[in-house]
C-alpha cells in the first residue's frame, strides 16, 4: 500500500477533517507540520 503523508497547518479545518477520515478508516499517515 502507498504511504500517506499529510502536510498540515495549525487551525486548518481541511487538515483536521482529512486526518479524522484517515483515522476513522484506520489508515496510517505521517503528518508534516508546515508554517
Amino acid at each position: 500500500m502507498a504511504k500517506v503523508r499529510i502536510y498540515s497547518k495549525a487551525g486548518c479545518p481541511f487538515c483536521v477533517r482529512a486526518k479524522r477520515i484517515l483515522d476513522k478508516y484506520g489508515i496510517e499517515y505521517e503528518e508534516v507540520e508546515v508554517r
